[in-house]
């Protein structure tokens, strides 16, 4: 892909939240904006607490970040109960990102990049030919062939996290110029004397 100057960043993610991935994507902007690049993040208002407002998620990741914020309607079950199973999270997972998909991106220019950590919505993406960055950070049997199926569309390209899930990943598939691995960084700006301490959070994998 040319030089990115326009992202939309969809995920199936609540925001605010407390937790590693959250603060990740919310890391990834901040350095999508510091390289020039203007970001629409989207995500599904699927429990009481999510916002699309921008100063409420500024606040809560001790930012004051300027992006845009579309908070998508989300009328599935995976959220709106407490105790939700990984059932329910699959299924209306998968439903959402059709649905968003198919109703608001299917007239947008092509030229459009879009990121994503959703492995379903880089899927439905990817069949409509658009071009589409997935970050990989971890597999399940059901993402190694969404990604297998949406390396077809040529324009789709893939992060892998590290270089173990890249050859995990040729054990059974082939990759040609459609991926990179790009390891995690450290966001040196949370460990500032002056930096916003209030919502801290280190991730230390499974214990």
């Amino acid at each position: 892909m040319s030089e990115i100057k326009n992202i939309i960043y969809i995920t199936y993610q609540s925001f605010p939240a407390n937790t590693a991935n959250s603060l990740q994507t919310i890391s990834n902007i901040k350095y999508f904006i510091k390289n020039g690049v203007d970001v629409n993040l989207v995500f599904p208002l699927r429990e009481k607490k999510s916002s699309a407002d921008l100063n409420i998620i500024n606040k809560h990741y001790g930012e004051s970040l300027k992006f845009k914020v579309t908070g998508s309607q989300h009328n599935y079950l995976f959220g709106s109960i407490s105790n939700s199973s990984r059932f329910l999270y699959l299924i209306s997972h998968f439903l959402w990102s059709r649905k968003i998909v198919k109703n608001e991106y299917k007239d947008i220019d092509k030229s459009t990049v879009f990121f994503t950590r959703s492995d379903w919505v880089f899927f439905f993406l990817s069949k409509k030919k658009f071009p589409v960055i997935f970050e990989c950070h971890q597999y399940t049997k059901i993402r190694k062939l969404l990604i297998y199926l949406s390396l077809k569309n040529k324009k789709s390209k893939v992060i892998f996290l590290n270089k173990n899930l890249k050859i995990d990943y040729e054990k059974k598939y082939s990759l040609n110029d459609n991926y990179s691995i790009l390891q995690n960084g450290v966001d040196t700006e949370l460990f500032l004397e002056n930096y916003n301490k209030n919502k801290q959070l280190i991730f230390v994998g499974k214990l």
